[in-house]
């Protein structure tokens, strides 16, 4: 069962709240919290599920599903579904990094993007993480037939995912 989350700004040391879906979370069987608490974390496991027998190469999107949901210490999987073959590979995430190394990581993230919005675009790097880029098909590096177009896709996707008072503010003061 999918759960959502939101996570104050306050709260993940972050500029803006940190939110998201989880694919599923299960509780240990029978298992079930009183109205208004939640189980000790070691009863709970996040499972994402995946198409497909790649493993992942980057915990990065568990531990951000950790980091969101406030809950650190809790095992964490990719469920691999392989509907021709007719099985599954779970593969489990390492050790938490702790809070201190996501918030770092997801300021860094902020940083970027706004950055791009004023029109510096990061230099980038091409790495085994680039089939799990979610911005792949804009980049400006990677064997994509104009580095020039990309880049100005690239700008206009990002300034999506800022929220909109940024862009309004920018807007207001005419420093679109």
């Amino acid at each position: 069962v999918e759960v959502t989350f939101e996570r104050t700004a306050a709260s993940a040391g972050t500029q803006y709240p940190v939110w998201g879906a989880v694919d599923a979370l299960f509780s240990r069987m029978g298992m079930v919290a009183p109205p208004g608490s939640r189980l000790p974390e070691q009863d709970y496991m996040i499972v994402d599920w995946k198409s497909g027998t790649q493993k992942q190469r980057s915990d990065f999107q568990l531990n951000f599903y950790r980091f969101g949901m406030d809950m650190g210490d809790v095992p964490a999987h990719f469920h691999h579904l392989d509907r021709v073959r007719k099985n599954a590979i779970v593969q489990q995430a390492d050790a938490y990094p702790g809070d201190s190394t996501m918030t770092t990581m997801i300021r860094s993230t902020e940083e970027v993007k706004l950055g791009i919005l004023d029109g510096v675009i990061p230099e980038f790097t091409p790495s085994f993480l680039c089939p799990y880029c979610p911005v792949q098909e804009y980049c400006p590096v990677e064997g994509w037939p104009s580095k020039s177009r990309n880049r100005l896709k690239l700008r206009s996707m990002v300034s999506l995912a800022v929220p909109l008072k940024i862009i309004l503010r920018k807007e207001d003061d005419g420093t679109q």
